[in-house]
């Protein structure tokens, strides 16, 4: 298991070729999807995280090398009788994944929790109405 100190931090349009790469990564990694040109997905990359509905976070390893990408979609429920955070994208590379890469969102999850399994992330990451 990755047990490396991880920084998790929102991502800024001057994180656009990063969030870019890391999405390629994952739909490589998952097979059948066309992303296009580079420079057209990382000029849509630009769009999306300027805009007011849609977050990025990367997680970088103690050297930098960023590891993991999650990505929330703010949208609206019923159920929820709000706003809530919908993870579009999760990616971790295959050097910082559990095991079993059956939880990817390991390295998300415990860098938000302090490793207390149930713990949710401060500020309403998850829920816009926490």
């Amino acid at each position: 298991m990755f047990s490396q100190p991880l920084e998790v931090r929102r991502a800024t349009v001057d994180d656009v070729p990063v969030v870019a790469d890391l999405a390629r990564r994952l739909l490589g990694e998952l097979g059948g999807f066309q992303t296009g040109e580079a420079t057209e997905q990382e000029a849509f990359c630009a769009r999306l995280l300027t805009s007011d509905h849609y977050t990025a976070f990367l997680a970088s390893d103690a050297q930098g090398v960023p590891v993991g990408l999650l990505t929330l979609n703010e949208v609206e429920a019923l159920y929820v009788a709000g706003c809530l955070g919908w993870i579009q994208e999760l990616y971790v590379t295959p050097q910082a994944a559990c095991p079993s890469r059956k939880n990817g969102i390991c390295i998300f999850r415990s860098h938000y929790s302090g490793g207390r399994p149930g713990a949710t992330p401060p500020g309403g990451l998850l829920n816009s109405d926490n």
